[in-house]
C-alpha cells in the first residue's frame, strides 16, 4: 500500500485498485457524508475496507478490532502498525487518540 501495490520490482496489488481506494470519487464521497461514521471520523471516506483521511498525502488507516491499527503514509513514506489487546472490541476515543499520534509521529519524520 505504501508504494502503490509494488514490492521491490514487482507489482502485487493493481495500482488502479489504490488509486481507486485513496481518491475515491464524490458519490463515494457523498455516501460516506451521509453515515454516522462522518461524525466520529470526520474529514475522512471509507473505500475497499480502508479509512481514507488525506487523499493527497495518501494517508489512510485500517482499523482492526481490540485496539489494533494501521497507519500508511505514503507521501512521509510511513508505515505504523499498532498491536493491541484492549478489553474492548471498539474504543472509539482510543482510535481517534491513536490516529492522532500517528499522524504527529509521521508529519515530525518527514521533516
Amino acid at each position: 500500500m505504501l508504494d502503490n501495490g509494488k514490492v521491490n520490482d514487482t507489482q502485487v496489488i493493481p495500482p488502479d485498485w489504490i488509486a481507486d481506494t485513496i481518491q475515491a470519487n464524490d458519490d463515494v464521497i457523498a455516501a460516506y457524508e451521509k453515515s454516522a461514521y462522518a461524525e466520529v471520523f470526520e474529514g475522512f471516506h471509507y473505500r475497499n475496507q480502508v479509512w481514507v483521511k488525506d487523499r493527497e498525502k495518501g494517508a489512510f488507516y485500517g482499523i482492526g478490532v481490540y485496539g489494533q491499527l494501521l497507519y500508511v503514509n505514503q507521501k512521509a513514506n510511513v508505515v505504523m502498525v499498532k498491536l493491541s489487546s484492549q478489553p474492548d472490541v471498539q474504543n472509539t476515543p482510543m482510535y481517534l487518540d491513536s490516529m492522532v499520534a500517528m499522524k504527529g509521529i509521521a508529519e515530525t519524520l518527514s521533516k
